[in-house]
């Protein structure tokens, strides 16, 4: 059971921003919640830290490629893209440093 569980949420932390397309404001709570406490469900299960903080910062780079997406149409398009620059750079740092 804690398997199928552990699938579920790693699943849902990669799926989950792909819904910004049609929801921003409400898949935006919805992925802030879910990365408020999904390590407090998928430790439990048995991820180990490592893992945990890999998959984290994977599922974290996802919500930030569709963030841009999504943001590339609003008015604040050039502050969007500015942020997701600099996510990349400190994503690129914590992968070359774990």
């Amino acid at each position: 059971m804690g398997t199928y569980l552990l699938v579920f949420f790693i699943a849902f932390k990669f799926l989950l921003p792909v819904i910004l397309i049609w929801f921003p404001f409400l898949s935006g709570w919805a992925n802030f919640v879910l990365d408020t406490i999904d390590g407090d469900i998928l430790i439990p299960l048995g991820l180990e830290d490592y893992n945990y903080q890999t998959i984290d910062k994977l599922a974290d780079y996802v919500t930030y490629i569709f963030m841009l997406i999504v943001g590339w149409k609003w008015e604040i398009h050039k502050e969007i893209k500015f942020t997701f620059a600099l996510r990349t750079i400190g994503q690129i740092l914590f992968f070359l440093t774990i």
